[in-house]
């Protein structure tokens, strides 16, 4: 059940080029009749349960939840109890084990807005969450729940299909692979204009403080403190950067195994690369 248009959702799910397309048994859009999916009726539930038990549906998705609580004269802050209890009833006579209810975001876009009910009446949670509050930002995905554990990840939109991909990889893995990048990319620049600064023989000459990568890229304003230090220790986890002590306690971040023209890592522990990248998306930093 859905508040699109029904030409707009037909489109849609065509696109999805489904070849069991039994297996969707029916699309009931309720735009402009959003009232007739009054379930607190016992007679219309019974109506409802009826069609959808001769449809042979077992798997009910609700999409979303607001329309119908405005249309049932339901508060969405505190009468979500009332409709669930109409809603598992419904399930129950239509004979249908399992569904889905869409509801949008809200305290900061990080649950569902509105009646505290909606955290505790679900067997699982699904969040479809963005990383910024722009329309294109990327999207993430995560589930948890009874027997249901899908931590955070990224999500891929193929525009010919409408399909989503899964990818490892939260919003905060995806600020700290940023910041490491710019870490590194920062000490290259070092290495390349300071050859004389490394680490040789264990012992350490020059260098570029943890304060001061910090204090860099933190007045560009891309990234946070938090994202930078996890930056700095992703980078010496995959090697790319070696850190020091120094003078007056100082920790000393330098590029491991320059190359002697560029500054970047190189993996092989050469002087040089046979062929420099022009920056830290070319190196492939992961």
């Amino acid at each position: 059940m859905t508040r699109w248009a029904e030409t707009r959702y037909g489109r849609w799910l065509r696109d999805q080029n489904i070849g069991d397309t039994k297996a969707v048994a029916d699309v009931i859009t309720l735009r402009g009749r959003v009232s007739t999916f009054n379930i607190l009726d016992d007679k219309i539930r019974d109506q409802w349960a009826t069609r959808l038990r001769d449809l042979g549906c077992d798997y009910l998705m609700l999409d979303c939840l607001r329309p119908v609580m405005d249309a049932l004269g339901l508060d969405e802050n505190h009468d979500f109890g009332k409709f669930a209890v109409a809603f598992d009833a419904l399930l129950a006579d239509a004979g249908i084990p399992d569904s889905v209810i869409v509801q949008h975001m809200g305290h900061n876009g990080e649950r569902s807005r509105g009646d505290s009910r909606l955290q505790d009446w679900p067997d699982a949670t699904w969040r479809l969450v963005r990383e910024t509050e722009e329309p294109d930002s990327p999207r993430f995905f995560s589930a948890y729940g009874r027997d249901v554990d899908v931590h955070e990840g990224r999500l891929g939109f193929n525009p010919a299909t409408r399909r989503l991909t899964y990818a490892a990889g939260s919003r905060s893995d995806v600020k700290t692979e940023a910041a490491m990048r710019a870490v590194v990319q920062v000490l290259a620049a070092v290495a390349k204009a300071e050859p004389e600064s490394r680490v040789t023989d264990g012992a350490a000459n020059g260098g570029f403080s943890k304060n001061n990568v910090e204090g860099f890229l933190m007045e560009g304003g891309e990234h946070t403190q938090k994202a930078i230090r996890a930056g700095i220790a992703a980078a010496v986890k995959q090697e790319f950067v070696v850190v020091k002590a120094g003078p007056r306690r100082a920790k000393l971040c330098f590029i491991n195994y320059p190359c002697s023209e560029c500054g970047y890592p190189v993996a092989s522990q050469r002087e040089r690369h046979e062929s420099c990248p022009s920056g830290p998306d070319e190196f492939g930093l992961q």
